[in-house]
């Protein structure tokens, strides 16, 4: 077993993790590396409109196009060092996240990370910001994670059937509502929908 993915572009597949602050060995889906975190392609209606402790466990099969790993096992992942976090709302593009980490449950599973940027390896126009965008209501950084039965003053995760990362104007992106992933991109940076993302964790040693 291993603490993260192993290295190389050949992995691809689920593997079982053993990682220190997590009180058992728990699957993945490895990707270039990446321990894949989210993914959402045809999933079923309120597929991702969970309760607290759903999100905190984890939902869904890793080897399937609709899951989520599970908060406690993604802040157990970003204790063992620094980890970058890829948003992939369409093929080509990544929003990506230095030294990603989440905080304990006490602290709501509250989300950092140190700078954000936009790759693109081919197609035309970026990935945007939809942890930082759409003005400072909706920015993310340091923000708890909501779910409709314990949700933040605005009820966010009750508005949009998802459990997510809100401020008090909720969030600019979100990959979990029920209306369908939606995320900043192309030319003018304004909100996409999208019907295949995932969310990956790459440890930069």
């Amino acid at each position: 077993m291993f603490p993260d993915c192993p290295r190389g572009w050949s992995i691809h597949g689920v593997y079982t993790l053993q990682v220190a602050n997590y009180p058992s060995p728990f699957q993945v889906y490895c990707y270039y590396s990446g321990i894949t975190i989210q993914r959402r392609k045809d999933c079923s209606d309120n597929f991702f409109f969970k309760t607290w402790q759903e999100y905190k466990d984890g939902f869904g099969d890793v080897s399937t196009t609709c899951f989520w790993l599970g908060n406690e096992k993604i802040k157990a992942i970003t204790d063992q060092g620094e980890y970058t976090l890829s948003v992939k709302p369409r093929h080509g593009t990544n929003a990506r996240y230095k030294d990603f980490r989440l905080k304990p449950e006490e602290e709501g599973y509250a989300l950092e990370y140190r700078e954000f940027s936009s790759s693109r390896w081919w197609g035309s126009g970026n990935t945007e910001d939809g942890f930082g965008g759409g003005g400072s209501e909706t920015m993310l950084n340091g923000m708890e994670f909501y779910t409709h039965d314990k949700d933040n003053p605005s009820g966010c995760a009750s508005d949009r059937k998802s459990g997510w990362w809100y401020n008090t104007g909720c969030a600019f992106g979100d990959l979990n509502q029920d209306v369908g992933p939606e995320w900043p991109g192309g030319e003018s940076g304004e909100l996409t929908g999208y019907d295949d993302v995932s969310m990956r964790l790459n440890h930069y040693w």
